[in-house]
């Protein structure tokens, strides 16, 4: 799934192989079932899929682990349910510096229907309304880099912003000031080992957000 939606901006999924045109499986089966290498020139479409699945299921068992009685089941499931399509998102978002707006909203959705579902369930409607505070907070505050700073963050990471802010709510005020600040610490490095490697020709630098925001939101959560 991550190799067909790993396209420019602008572009339409990948319905072939990018080297020799072989069609994929119609309807559900091409996104399910990619092959492992191309029947045709035997490329590789995109990452092994024991990379992805195995990151999401090692980052799910750690989030398992972690203490019930500091962290509620219902944020470890809305944890472990973001760690899902976080994957494939930083997956897209490393390849071509994008973060496909359909998986994010579907996602988002989603999310906001398991937190008002488990608001319901365990009588705390203040669970749900934290959240969607907590996730406007964070848009406003992305959209203010966007807009008013001139950040290099795009609009994508304000929906992924959006996103992660429904999760930190859920589990309070201190996870979401956590989420806020965890991405730049965990960019940090990566972003000054950038600046050394390009030297003077610092306007080619192009740090893929995607992944510390969610990672970060995973950590926080």
């Amino acid at each position: 799934m991550a190799y067909r939606l790993s396209v420019p901006a602008g572009h339409q999924v990948r319905a072939g192989c990018h080297e020799c045109g072989q069609p994929f499986a119609a309807g559900w089966r091409g996104w399910l079932s990619l092959p492992a290498r191309c029947g045709r020139c035997r490329t590789r479409p995109g990452p092994p899929w024991w990379w992805c699945s195995g990151t999401a299921a090692a980052a799910t068992l750690v989030m398992g682990w972690r203490s019930p009685a500091a962290h509620p089941a219902d944020a470890v499931l809305f944890t472990a349910w973001l760690i899902q399509t976080g994957v494939l998102l930083s997956s897209v978002d490393v390849a071509v510096r994008r973060l496909p707006t359909p998986v994010v909203a579907w996602t988002s959705a989603m999310t906001a229907v398991l937190i008002a579902a488990a608001a319901n369930l365990s009588r705390r409607p203040g669970l749900l309304v934290t959240a969607l505070a907590a996730s406007a907070v964070l848009t406003l505050f992305y959209l203010l880099l966007v807009l008013v700073l001139g950040s290099q963050v795009g609009m994508g990471d304000v929906r992924v912003a959006a996103l992660t802010g429904l999760l930190l709510g859920a589990s309070g005020w201190t996870a979401v000031v956590l989420g806020a600040v965890l991405p730049y610490l965990m960019a940090l490095p990566v972003a000054l080992t950038q600046l050394v490697r390009a030297g003077h020709d610092r306007n080619s630098l192009e740090l893929p957000f995607g992944p510390f925001l969610l990672a970060a939101a995973a950590l926080a959560g």
